[in-house]
């Protein structure tokens, strides 16, 4: 059953997978608003399943999208989280969308791409730092790439995610994103 608070979601590889997460970002109530989006791309290079946020930003600069942080080359992981929190615009004219993978508790969620019109919380499945991390974004955008049980941590998942599932699921995210912000 997917979370009712999740405003668009699909499998990624359906073929409307793309087409649902653009539905899900622009059904934003105060999208039309904003003036500039930037799009924050979290998540490590060094872990498989946590690539996900840095891969989609990478896509998107190859694509000539200027706004975005967190790339292979310049990721944005646990570690650095907080500083780059301290520095997000904070006018009213830019929306930030937060991108990170993530975990689920019920193994029927992996591989969904989700939309969330609220901010993403950052290594909020692992333990150890959960909850210490500051939430980034207005809107939030993601791949559910781990299952775990109830306080367990996912970090000891993160390396045993298929890389075909995040490139795909990059690849969707990037694409849905670049149609969703042109003009922006």
């Amino acid at each position: 059953m997917v979370p009712e608070a999740w405003a668009g979601y699909a499998y990624y590889k359906d073929e409307n997978a793309m087409q649902q997460v653009i539905e899900g970002i622009t059904k934003y109530e105060l999208f039309e608003v904003y003036k500039r989006i930037l799009v924050v791309c979290i998540g490590t290079n060094e872990i498989i399943g946590d690539s996900l946020g840095p891969l989609v930003g990478t896509m998107l600069r190859d694509r000539g999208f200027r706004n975005v942080w967190g790339t292979l080359d310049k990721p944005i992981g646990a570690t650095k989280v907080a500083q780059y929190a301290s520095i997000l615009p904070k006018d009213k004219e830019t929306l930030i969308i937060g991108v990170d993978a993530l975990n689920a508790h019920d193994v029927n969620l992996l591989g969904y791409l989700c939309v969330k019109h609220a901010p993403i919380w950052p290594a909020s499945s692992i333990k150890q730092i959960k909850n210490r991390l500051p939430p980034i974004g207005n809107v939030s955008v993601g791949m559910v790439v781990t299952h775990t049980r109830e306080n367990e941590s996912s970090l000891e998942y993160l390396n045993a995610v298929p890389k075909e599932m995040i490139y795909i699921g990059a690849n969707k995210i990037a694409d849905a994103l670049e149609a969703t912000v042109k003009g922006k």
